[in-house]
């Protein structure tokens, strides 16, 4: 075996989806969709596009008899396609194709995107719009009609395809008091019940007697200093971490969160003040058979890689291997997360 066949055969381990034939296996390289049909047998070039096309990681089905990918293509002076959906067997042969991907909740359809499979007979679509929020679609493998749609983050379907949790939609570049993180089971608010991504204010707004003045000047464009307004007090907002990690059975869904209070006023000057607190983090679990449990941590966990070792045991590690910890349900039981 040569370098560049070692190479690939770590690339190829890393990025077969669970639940997949061993073989064929597929994957990118320098832009291009590459067949592996044994382990025996070297790579084969399944793609020969232009330059500036954009494609999607390729994945099999679970069946292993197709694989699919998203594929951009170039139009010339760096722009692009929308996204269509390319089927191809272990041979490379183009099986079918779906034009585009049709976004009804944003509008549209679907430009940069990354596909799954869903069992053999669905396939899932995400498609990007923005930080704030992603559409999820699912549609028929064979005929590429939309079946669901989803908007949000984090899509993560259970083990046996039934439930999808995601979080809802996020408006970045606001306050937090915007940006509270709820998870959802099929749309249906589950953490916290009746989540929303805004949280109101637990103490009164006073009114100022002058006009207020901002950053940007003072309202109404007038002169007249500006009233100190009290800050606004803001409890419980939760901040959960990517990614959210279903346990083998399927019962219950992992994932890191930072929960904290925030403040939020003007000065004396009119400006704007920021203030957080009461900041607590906790490995959450979370079921539609309970109330929300979970490990307090220490502090926040970047890039968290969450682990079910067992239906009762899992795993909590970041990047850098600072963080390190196996949690037992069992011998050291949850608790109602505060």
């Amino acid at each position: 075996m040569n370098h560049l066949q070692a190479l690939l055969g770590v690339i190829l381990f890393m990025t077969t989806p669970a639940g997949a034939a061993e073989y064929p296996k597929a994957f990118l390289s320098n832009g291009q969709v590459w067949i592996q049909t044994a382990a025996s047998e070297p790579p084969l070039q399944a793609t020969h596009d232009a330059d500036g096309s954009f494609k999607s990681d390729p994945v099999v089905s679970p069946s292993g008899k197709l694989i699919m990918y998203g594929l951009r293509e170039s139009q010339g002076s760096g722009r692009l396609a929308p996204l269509s959906i390319v089927f191809i067997d272990s041979s490379a042969k183009e099986i079918r194709r779906f034009r585009e991907v049709p976004t009804q909740k944003l509008g549209g359809v679907c430009g940069y995107g990354h596909v799954e499979w869903i069992g053999d007979a669905r396939i899932g679509v995400r498609c990007e719009y923005n930080p704030s929020g992603e559409d999820y679609l699912v549609l028929n493998a064979v005929s590429g009609k939309v079946e669901k749609e989803f908007t949000g983050l984090y899509f993560s379907w259970s083990p046996d395809y039934e439930t999808l949790a995601h979080i809802g939609w996020i408006i970045h570049f606001a306050t937090p008091a915007s940006q509270n993180y709820c998870v959802l089971f099929n749309d249906k608010p589950v953490y916290t019940p009746g989540c929303s991504n805004e949280v109101r204010p637990t103490t009164a707004q006073k009114k100022p007697s002058q006009p207020l003045q901002s950053k940007r000047g003072v309202a109404n464009g007038g002169s007249i200093p500006a009233a100190q307004k009290l800050p606004d007090h803001y409890e419980n907002i939760h901040e959960i971490s990517y990614p959210l990690v279903w346990s083998k059975d399927g019962r219950n869904l992992a994932f890191v969160e930072m929960i904290y209070d925030f403040d939020w006023g003007l000065d004396e000057k009119g400006e704007e003040t920021r203030e957080f607190g009461n900041q607590r983090s906790f490995l959450a679990i979370i079921s539609t058979e309970r109330v929300a449990v979970g490990y307090p941590l220490t502090g926040p966990v970047g890039n968290a890689e969450i682990e079910w070792l067992s239906d009762s045991r899992l795993r909590l590690r970041n990047s850098d291997k600072s963080v390190d910890r196996v949690f037992d349900l069992v011998a050291d039981p949850p608790k109602p997360i505060p």
